[in-house]
């Protein structure tokens, strides 16, 4: 915690009994410590030191940005003994270099664009440097993070109205070689302090699925959204039943969320099975954006009509099958054999369900 230390000595008569108050200033707050009385042949000498330290404006919350203030207030320090002598100082105090974070814990995906932040009290740009140090998950020393790189950029703000300035490093796309530990280091006065860590890690991404079913012969779309701010080098479609893959076109000055498509036209069963959309990131890395199933049904060939019969197709609810049926063709005609008024067909398959075919329509016995 940042703390200004001031040592305050006083020398009084040997025998004087004495009493120290100090009055703390809005911003300040004082924890007194280490006092000593040394005595002399004739006197003796007063030694206190005393920590002040910012005062929260929020006690009990995360401090924010908007806690810190860099403003100069009067701390007042007496001193009084005998009952009849009390001395006074009066000084003015600036604590700078109080320090918070933006956030201390980032959730990302690879090739996402990351902004980590330190903000602190300050009194003059040209009297502040930063360094950016990260360290792996695996590692245990601080490495400071090179400046130029193309992969980061570390950049400083202006001091507010308030004496408050920001610390920025934008990993420009996150790579998994970018997940683990960060700090900043700062010199105020060629004094040096040291930020709380923030931890960078990788989004738990679970791709989406989705079952699609048509009938060989058709065209069927398919799609993925893109949701996040990512930068994508290339995208493709791959067909994990035989391993083919195709590259897909990026949209131009995409507005999210954006679609990357692919369509098949004249499916086959050979279409039919598990396709993965997968993006490459041009900050290194890939991700699975979307599964899809593709199920491409097989139609039965058409039965023919019965004697005497209307035959009619229908879906079956909740079934990728459909069925067809039949009634007699007038009330002179009645089912020839009524357990067979109807078929299924396997779409899967191609066949139907049984080897019974569609029972014809006789006339009615008088």
């Amino acid at each position: 915690e940042t703390a200004a230390i001031v040592t305050f000595e006083t020398r009084l008569p040997l025998t004087a009994e004495h009493e120290v108050t100090i009055t703390d200033c809005h911003l300040v707050r004082s924890i007194r410590s280490d006092f000593s009385l040394e005595k002399l042949e004739n006197s003796q000498t007063l030694r206190e030191v005393c920590y002040f330290l910012h005062r929260p404006s929020n006690s009990g919350d995360t401090p924010r940005r908007a806690d810190l203030l860099a403003k100069e207030c009067e701390i007042t320090y007496s001193l009084s003994y005998d009952d009849y002598f009390q001395i006074n100082t009066v000084f003015p105090i600036l604590l700078l270099g109080e320090m918070v974070l933006e956030n201390s814990e980032i959730t990302a995906a690879v090739g996402q664009k990351v902004t980590i932040a330190v903000h602190f009290t300050a009194r003059d740009i040209s009297e502040t440097t930063v360094v950016w140090e990260r360290k792996g998950q695996e590692l245990d020393e601080w490495a400071e993070i090179p400046t130029g790189l193309l992969s980061y950029r570390s950049f400083t703000s202006d001091i507010d109205e308030n004496g408050v300035m920001s610390a920025t490093l934008l990993i420009q796309y996150l790579a998994t070689t970018d997940v683990g530990y960060y700090r900043a280091k700062v010199w105020i006065l060629h004094q040096r302090q040291t930020s709380g860590v923030i931890n960078i890690s990788l989004v738990d991404h679970t791709p989406d699925t989705q079952m699609i079913s048509v009938f060989e012969g058709s065209s069927v779309v398919l799609s993925a959204e893109i949701v996040r701010d990512v930068d994508i080098e290339s995208a493709e479609l791959i067909h994990l039943e035989d391993m083919k893959t195709t590259a897909l076109s990026l949209p131009e000055n995409w507005l999210l969320p954006a679609n990357l498509t692919y369509q098949l036209q004249n499916v086959m069963s050979s279409n039919s099975g598990r396709y993965m959309f997968r993006v490459r990131f041009n900050g290194g890395g890939k991700m699975i954006l979307k599964e899809v199933l593709l199920r491409v049904k097989q139609y039965c060939r058409p039965p023919k009509r019965p004697a005497n019969t209307i035959i009619t197709k229908e879906d079956i609810t909740d079934s990728e099958n459909y069925q067809y049926t039949v009634q007699c063709d007038g009330d002179d005609f009645v089912f020839m054999f009524e357990n067979q008024t109807g078929i299924v067909c396997d779409t899967e398959t191609g066949q139907y369900t049984t080897n019974n075919g569609l029972t014809p329509c006789t006339y009615r016995k008088p």
